[in-house]
Formats: C-alpha cells, structure tokens, sequence
C-alpha cells in the first residue's frame, strides 16, 4: 500500500488575514477543532508556516504559506488489485476492482485509487469517469489535462458507449427503455438519495429534476430471484442506474441505498449490520459493474473500446442460471 502519502492541507494567507495571530486564523477557519487542539497540534510541529514550525502566537502577513499535516488515521482496508487494461503515456484505461475508492474523501486517502496510482508513479492523474467505491469496471485515467479535457468532452457531448453489467431482484423482463425524471427523494431519510420517475407519472416535474434514459437488456434469470442484465445508459446522471432500477421495482442486488430496504444504508453506515441483512444482501456490495467503454481516441487514430470480465463475485452469482437470454443489440 501507500502508507507514506500524507494529508497535508496547504492555503495561502490574504491579505485581510494579516495581522491575525495563527491559532486564533486556524480556530475560527478550520472549526473541526477547538483552539486547545489547535494549540497543541502547533506544540507537535503539524503545521508549517512559510515551510517552519509555526509559532501559536505568530502574526500572520499576507501571502504567508501555511500548512497542516494530518495525524495518521488508520484507514479501512480496500481492494487494491486494479488493473492496466492499457497505457500509452497520455491515457491510462484501468479495471477498478470493487470495493476501492476513486479519490481521497472522508476515511480513505492513501487507501484510493488515486493514491495506488501515485505510488506506481503517475505524476499527474485526471480521472475522466468516476466508479463508486462499490462499483467495479471500466475507468478512463488522463495523465494530460488536454486529454482529460477532450475525453471528458466526448463524455459530455453523449459520443461515448457505455455498457454496464447488473444483477437485480426479481425475474425481468425482455427490455425496458427507461425515460423519466430523476430527482432528490423527499421521503427518504437519507439525504443524498435519488427517485426515478417514468415520463407521464409526475403531475409536476420538479424543479430540480434531471432526465434520465437508460436501456436495460435481460441476459440471463438465476436462480434465486434474480436477473442479469445488459444496461445501456444513454444518459450521465448520478446513481442513474441503480436509482432508475429501483424505481422500475427490481433493486440492484447488494446495494444498501437503493436495495430492498433503505434501512439497510441506515444500518452500514451505523456499522450495525446483521448477518440476516448480509444474508438478504447477498453480496457485500452492489452488483453493478462498467463492462465496456467506447469512445474516439483523442489523438484522432480512430474509434477506442476497452472490455473489463465480470469480477468473481458476481460472476459465481451467474454461473448456475435459469435460463439464458440473447442480448439485445
């Protein structure tokens, strides 16, 4: 792993700061601690100020560089076993293994994708798309701003194919072309949860609605209750897929916001999960995975498609199936 990356917070003082004593700047800016933790965090030496041991009573000027290194947190272990699907010095294109974070946030930083990239020696990284931790698959890395800039433009402009692979509850039909609304939950306890709504169910859109088109193809029923599927995305909303399946009545298998039962988000974040909820879950992550990615190379040589397999965990979900579907085109 990359134990010996640091969080280190750094900002530059204006002007109006001057004249501010530090730990009187630090308490009232950064109020995730009080000024006795502040002051003996200066005591230990974590915050520099110009590149030197800061001073509690110094007098900030204008321009002063001021730096904080974090105390090292123990971190939650990942699933560091990404891999290169292809390099060429301007474009990294990486299978994300589920259970790995993309950037540094909350409780991981040197326990992220960005972080194992560091450490192999990428100098700059620029992801294109973005994978939720749980979310395995496809991921287009830039090591040029140019070439973030012109894939992220084709992300932008709809020129990009997308294709997932998804196991949901419940027995599934054919297709479903999905066109609707997807909007902040009102009933949900949790805040950052999104509803879908097909096109024609809402008396009034709401105001903060976004589009959302997604193609969902049948692959495969397992046994158990589920379906495998082929989705298609047609647009780039967030939880698109999983929020849009669970509008439609066939919730993404492990997943714990938009599951079977929202309390089951409520429980893991508590870290009160049971095994009876482990055991309905039936993976310990949501079953969603980014199989294949299509887009115009950016040095103009023509027409890019990367493949990712189907990781090992979903991949005994499917191996015992009912019956076997031909995918749609």
């Amino acid at each position: 792993m990359v134990e010996m990356l640091k969080r280190i917070v750094q900002t530059v003082l204006r002007g109006e700061d001057a004249g501010t004593a530090l730990v009187d700047y630090v308490t009232a800016r950064f109020t995730y601690h009080n000024q006795s933790a502040w002051e003996e965090r200066i005591a230990q030496g974590r915050l520099l100020l110009n590149g030197a041991p800061a001073d509690a009573s110094g007098i900030l000027r204008g321009g002063d560089v001021l730096e904080y290194r974090f105390e090292p947190v123990a971190e939650p272990p990942v699933n560091v076993n990404y891999r290169t699907i292809h390099d060429d010095g301007s474009l990294m294109v990486i299978d994300k293994p589920p259970d790995l974070p993309c950037h540094p946030a909350g409780r991981y930083f040197a326990h992220t994708l960005w972080a194992l990239l560091k450490d192999a020696g990428c100098e700059e990284i620029h992801f294109v798309n973005r994978l939720d931790r749980e979310t395995s698959g496809v991921m287009l890395v830039a090591k040029e701003k140019k070439i973030a800039k012109a894939c992220r433009r084709q992300f932008e402009l709809g020129s990009v194919r997308k294709v997932y692979d998804v196991l949901v509850e419940g027995v599934f039909p054919e297709s479903i072309a999905a066109d609707g609304w997807l909007f902040p939950d009102p009933e949900s306890q949790v805040a950052k949860r999104i509803r879908f709504a097909p096109e024609g169910t809402l008396t009034d859109v709401p105001a903060k609605a976004k589009r959302a088109f997604t193609e969902f193809h049948l692959l495969a029923h397992i046994s158990g209750g589920m379906s495998h599927l082929r989705v298609l995305p047609r647009t780039g909303r967030l939880h698109q897929i999983r929020a849009t399946l669970h509008g439609l009545g066939f919730p993404v298998v492990g997943d714990k916001l938009y599951g079977v039962d929202e309390s089951f988000f409520l429980r893991f974040r508590a870290g009160e999960l049971s095994r009876e909820d482990r055991r309905r879950l039936r993976l310990e992550r949501q079953a969603l995975h980014a199989s294949e990615v299509s887009f115009d190379a950016p040095s103009g040589a023509g027409r890019l498609t990367f493949a990712a397999p189907l990781p090992d965990d979903m991949a005994r979900l499917v191996e015992q199936p009912e019956q076997e579907c031909s995918p749609s085109p």
